[in-house]
């Protein structure tokens, strides 16, 4: 009802995608390998080095100013960024 109200028609996975988000953000912070795995669920190492290469590579800065934003970082630590 509210996805129609918002006029969303596109199909959405919000459980799979917030899943996604958690262990991408989980990496992008550090979280060992193993425990990243354990985690996901996946019986394959190589699944979650997935997501541990697109968090050091494509959202790192994205990360820091996320944890900088959430935790209180004083602006000036903020003001660096580009955005």
């Amino acid at each position: 009802m509210a996805l129609k109200k918002a006029g969303i028609t596109d199909r959405v996975r919000p459980f799979h995608d917030g899943r996604h988000t958690s262990i991408t953000n989980a990496a992008a912070a550090g979280v060992a390998p193993g425990a990243l795995q354990a985690r996901a669920g996946h019986a394959d190492l190589g699944t979650t080095q997935r997501y541990i290469d697109l968090a050091g590579v494509l959202f790192r800065e994205e990360a820091e100013v996320a944890e900088a934003r959430m935790f209180g970082a004083p602006a000036s630590d903020l003001s660096s960024t580009d955005e």
